[in-house]
């Protein structure tokens, strides 16, 4: 009896001593990795500072060709022949020493009118030239470009260092859609160059709209009397309200905006 007894005390102890050594043994085992909480490591995306676009297939035999002629009848045959992809061959291009080539190439561009997004790129691209020629085909270009990118384009040309491109400029962003003129001439009436204020002025007068308003009033805060005297006259012109300083007119116009409709014509 005491032998069958001690037998089952042993059993009994075995297994508190195992059942012990397992509680221990799963607490120190690392969890599955199912049951760990996933981490995904954030990476910022690098945006390249050109696009890298594809090189035509058809564009390889333009490296081999000596002389601007030859480049430039081959650069005018491609862009006939593939207007698809002129604006990608004339990107390529822009990488050509010999300025003749340069500008012939945008300036083919140009007048193609082209509505495609590569465009921008190229444009952007040519505004970094050291050629005028080449800069100013750059905004004509853009003429007839609708995505909204051709607006960083057009940003950065009213602030090119020819009166011609930022005039060229200011005239392109003022057919664009509304979002893109509004900004273009938004950083235009405070621009460090007189002829983009007031070509700016020009054109918010000629499409007037509450938001163009609101554009104009900004040109109150200029530190130069007499183009402020412009505006003045200006809003004067549109809403019959004379007004001597900034705080003044959009103290009125936040009171009033309400009363007038999407073109600037007072409600009855």
């Amino acid at each position: 009896m005491n032998c069958i007894f001690r037998f089952e005390m042993a059993v009994k102890t075995g297994l508190m001593v195992t059942l012990a050594l397992a509680v221990v043994f799963a607490a120190g085992c690392p969890k599955k990795q199912n049951d760990q909480k996933k981490t995904e490591p954030t990476v910022a995306a690098e945006q390249p500072k050109e696009p890298t676009l594809p090189e035509p297939a058809d564009l390889k035999s333009y490296k081999s060709l000596n002389g601007a002629e030859a480049k430039i009848n081959f650069i005018t045959k491609y862009a006939d022949e593939h207007p698809e992809s002129a604006a990608i061959m004339v990107y390529k291009v822009l990488d050509d020493n010999d300025v003749k080539v340069r500008k012939a190439a945008m300036g083919i561009l140009a007048m193609k009118n082209l509505d495609d997004p590569n465009v921008v790129y190229v444009a952007a691209k040519a505004l970094k030239d050291s050629e005028l020629e080449v800069r100013q085909s750059a905004i004509q270009a853009c003429t007839a470009i609708t995505d909204p990118a051709v607006e960083n384009v057009l940003l950065t040309a009213i602030a090119d260092s020819s009166e011609k491109v930022r005039t060229q400029a200011i005239q392109v962003a003022s057919h664009k859609q509304p979002a893109v003129r509004l900004s273009v001439l938004k950083a235009g009436i405070t621009s460090q160059y007189e002829n983009v204020k007031e070509d700016a002025v020009s054109s918010l007068v000629n499409a007037p709209s509450p938001a163009a308003m609101d554009i104009l009033i900004i040109g109150l805060k200029d530190t130069n009397p007499d183009f402020r005297d412009e505006v003045k006259s200006e809003i004067n012109s549109l809403i019959s309200q004379e007004f001597d300083t900034y705080d003044q007119a959009q103290k009125w116009w936040d009171a009033n905006r309400s009363k007038f409709d999407d073109t600037l014509t007072e409600k009855n």
